[in-house]
């Protein structure tokens, strides 16, 4: 009986197509990993020095401290604040927290050109999911040595961690009519947790600790009156002996 061709020889195709498909698949993978993933804009917007260059100057060294509250209970606002003074001590730059507040600062040279120009300091407040006052962006004229502050108040509209983004710049006007110029001084980002007490509200939750001052204090009162009654019942008693 003659018997059939053997197959085995053609068995090594077998590894050799799957050796191919795989280093196939890894070179996809390897293209999908080596892009990069898109980067996302970052909020708010960054200006960049414009107009005519400000002329050479002995810069002054400001201070800038940065103070917003860690935490706000819901139905409560409260004051972020913004500061920018002279530097006297020459601090380094610093984070900290002061009566539940935190804080920030960073010092700054500022070009010292208040004779030639009239020099405007710009700030707004960008947070998400908080009322902000006022909302648009806010100025005031900075003059040497004196101290420019501001103050916004943030009110959260719902519970949770609440980012948000405080821009100062500042703006160059020359007194002679020349072109002005403004540059971004700073970008600081700020964190606060808004909190609720047992789904209340902050001004439910202060109605309700005054019940409870209200109803602690007639339970004292019932302990109080007996202890009296007695204290007199003795004292009748022994003036009476």
């Amino acid at each position: 009986m003659r018997s059939s061709p053997t197959v085995y020889p053609r068995l090594w195709l077998v590894p050799s197509v799957l050796i191919l498909v795989s280093l196939a698949c890894m070179s996809g993978a390897a293209d999908l990993v080596g892009e990069p993933a898109p980067t996302e804009e970052p909020a708010g917007e960054v200006l960049e020095n414009s107009g005519t260059e400000l002329p050479s100057a002995i810069p002054e060294m400001r201070r800038l401290v940065l103070e917003w509250p860690g935490v706000i209970r819901i139905g409560d606002s409260d004051l972020v604040r913004l500061v920018l003074e002279i530097d006297k001590d020459g601090l380094p730059t610093s984070t900290a927290v002061f009566l539940g507040n935190e804080l920030s600062s960073e010092r700054f040279e500022i070009p010292n050109v208040y004779e030639t120009h009239n020099i405007l300091a710009e700030a707004r407040l960008e947070m998400a999911g908080v009322k902000v006052a006022p909302a648009d962006l806010v100025s005031q004229p900075m003059q040497p040595g004196d101290r420019v502050e501001f103050i916004w108040s943030v009110k959260p509209e719902g519970v949770g961690t609440l980012r948000g983004t405080m821009w100062l710049y500042l703006r160059f006007i020359p007194k002679d009519g020349g072109q002005e110029s403004k540059s971004t001084l700073a970008a600081k980002t700020i964190e606060v947790r808004a909190a609720n007490l047992l789904g209340l509200s902050g001004t439910s939750a202060r109605l309700l600790g005054i019940a409870g001052m209200v109803v602690g204090s007639f339970l004292g009162l019932d302990n109080l009156l007996p202890w009296g009654w007695k204290l007199l019942r003795r004292l009748f008693a022994r003036s009476n002996g």
